[in-house]
C-alpha cells in the first residue's frame, strides 16, 4: 500500500529521511553532552562547540 501525501510512512525515501535526521540529532546530542561534561555548560548550537 502506498502512503498518501499526508501519510508518507510507506515511502522508503521519506523513511530514510527520518532515519537520517534521527542519526544526525543523536550525533549532535553526543557532541553537546561531551562538551557539557567537559565545560559544565550546555550549548545548543553545535557550531559553537
Amino acid at each position: 500500500m502506498k502512503g498518501s501525501k499526508y501519510d508518507p510512512k510507506h515511502d522508503p525515501k521519506e523513511l530514510a529521511k527520518q532515519g537520517n535526521s534521527i542519526k544526525e540529532m543523536e550525533a549532535r546530542n553526543a557532541k553537546r553532552s561531551a562538551n557539557f561534561k567537559k565545560t559544565g555548560k550546555w550549548v545548543y548550537d553545535v557550531s559553537k562547540i
